[in-house]
């Protein structure tokens, strides 16, 4: 390989990869999402902690933003344009996620569960997040 990405404590579960091959994300069960820069991967650029188990992620195109599914349930959304991060908004489901994706400009989230529903959410800032319907 051109390069390992040490840093998690458990099975990586999920991973984006930014269109310009630059910029990583690595899930895990260790509850934690790695951020990396391909061009320096001896280290994450930054950590986001979770509480649950991370099953699933997504990355805008512009890397801006990126959403993390937990198997709790429990959905975030994440602006990256910050050096620390921040956590912007999240919900809960009453279902396993399974995999999450972002449009391309990062503002609609889609969601896969293990039961029989996907999801499909607006607007990702917004705190009050309802399902689409």
């Amino acid at each position: 390989p051109a390069c390992t990405l040490l840093g998690h404590m458990g099975p990586v579960s999920s991973v984006a990869v930014s269109p310009d091959g630059t910029c990583c994300l690595t899930a895990s069960l260790d509850s934690k999402v790695l951020l990396w820069d391909l061009r320096r991967p001896d280290v994450p650029t930054n950590t986001l902690l979770h509480s649950a188990p991370v099953r699933a992620l997504g990355l805008s195109f512009d890397r801006k933003r990126c959403v993390t599914g937990c198997k709790d349930g429990t959905l975030r959304c994440w602006n990256l344009a910050t050096p620390e991060a921040q956590f912007e908004a999240g919900l809960r489901i009453p279902h396993r996620i399974r995999n999450v994706s972002l449009s391309g400009n990062g503002q609609t989230c889609f969601v896969a569960t293990s039961s029989n529903k996907g999801f499909c959410w607006k607007a990702m800032r917004d705190p009050d997040l309802d399902p689409k319907r």
